[in-house]
């Protein structure tokens, strides 16, 4: 078991490493005057480790016992735990993200109202389209981080993460997208 959890924490620290570039689905989305179609290209290397490690030694996984657990729980615990956290953390930097984006958007407003941003008060076309714009950005943003989230469900069942819906953090991602 400590074996196991000190491959589970290098195996995460690896994968990791590309939920970095979450930060920047926002600005991608914004910069695009497209509806999003397909995953952010980082979302498949994600656990890509992971499924180096595997290929590599899933035999040799599968072949361990442990006292009182079954061959296959060996691996499964590893792919299981590994998953669920980095789950965790593409959840945590999703909260952190949006907690930036909101504050952000609250400044913004901050200043309309006290008349920086907008010269022409008197505007109202110009204002409402300025509103309708930022509501299609944000919808941009949020098909982008639902087509990322599917693809990244899509690889960890393919991986064998099987108890989806026992998963915390998976179910709180849900709730966010």
């Amino acid at each position: 078991p400590l074996l196991l959890a000190q491959i589970s924490m290098i195996l995460v620290k690896r994968c990791s490493e590309k939920l970095r570039f979450i930060r920047t689905v926002g600005s991608s989305a914004r910069a695009s005057k497209s509806m999003p179609k397909e995953p952010s290209y980082f979302i498949s290397d994600i656990f890509t480790d992971l499924r180096a490690y595997l290929n590599r030694f899933s035999d040799l996984l599968s072949s361990i016992s442990t006292p009182g657990a079954s061959k296959s729980n060996l691996k499964t615990r590893l792919i299981e735990s590994t998953i669920e956290e980095i789950f965790n953390r593409y959840l945590n930097i999703l909260i952190n993200v949006q907690r930036s984006e909101d504050s952000l958007k609250k400044l913004k407003k901050g200043r309309k109202k006290q008349g920086f941003l907008n010269f022409n008060n008197n505007s109202n076309s110009s204002s409402s389209r300025v509103v309708e714009e930022e509501e299609e950005e944000d919808l941009r943003v949020k098909t982008q981080l639902r087509l990322d989230f599917k693809k990244l469900e899509l690889d960890s069942i393919e991986l064998g993460f099987v108890s989806l819906d026992q998963s915390k953090a998976f179910n709180e991602l849900l709730k966010i997208l």
